[in-house]
């Protein structure tokens, strides 16, 4: 089992995401504030790190704003991390930048491969067919990826108060209005709205989830289903 080597908090939670495992099943999940701030010696909170099958660290990569976000309440824990293509990760999180990253070799403090202001973002981000959808509290919004030349550019930004994890599925990005009570169905390409649905009240980072044909959205008090 592997333990943050903190003293309080730096707890592995992304709300609404789940970690991410590559094909040799390694696993990557992002940690969040922890004990150590300014000054103080690091403590992996704010960090991506990369675990084997048994749940032992093999690489890790923090921004070189982790003490700083850690003393701020900025989780970079506040969203699971992304694999793309190309050996890629994205990582956002609460701090308001988006973070490309090697998974085969994280690059320790400061290592990442790219960065540039996305959005504060919790949960869980999507990926299809060169376009990265990261779910912002601001709405969801869509990045170009360039996996060769390790870059994202922006796209497209959804409704404000799409602020749900998005998913992708029959076609259309899917995304939650927790304050709005409603359900978005997107346009992949364009972000242009083409389903609104509303939906029982919902909780923080309420997202859908889609099988046979159907979306299925789990509410306050209950499961809801749709064709």
């Amino acid at each position: 089992i592997y333990t943050v080597p903190t003293t309080r908090e730096g707890a592995i939670w992304a709300g609404g995401g789940a970690p991410a495992v590559d094909v040799s099943g390694d696993v990557f999940v992002a940690t969040g504030n922890a004990a150590a701030g300014p000054g103080q010696a690091y403590d992996h909170g704010d960090t991506v790190e990369k675990l084997s099958p048994i749940a032992t660290e093999l690489d890790y990569w923090a921004p070189a704003s982790w003490a700083q976000d850690s003393a701020s309440d900025a989780d970079l824990g506040s969203v699971a991390p992304e694999l793309l293509p190309g050996n890629l990760i994205y990582q956002g999180g609460k701090n308001g930048t988006g973070y490309l990253v090697s998974s085969t070799s994280l690059g320790h403090i400061g290592g990442e491969l790219f960065s540039a202001p996305v959005c504060n973002s919790f949960g869980a981000d999507a990926y299809q067919n060169g376009i990265l959808y990261v779910a912002c509290s601001s709405g969801v919004r869509a990045l170009n990826i360039d996996a060769a030349n390790h870059r994202f550019t922006p796209r497209w930004t959804g409704p404000a108060d799409a602020n749900g994890p998005p998913i992708i599925s029959g076609g259309m990005v899917w995304v939650t209005s927790t304050a709005n009570a409603k359900l978005y169905g997107l346009d992949p390409s364009t972000g242009a709205v083409a389903v609104t649905e509303p939906t029982p009240a919902m909780e923080h980072f309420t997202t859908p989830a889609a099988s046979d044909g159907r979306l299925f959205l789990g509410t306050d008090s209950t499961l809801s289903a749709y064709t």
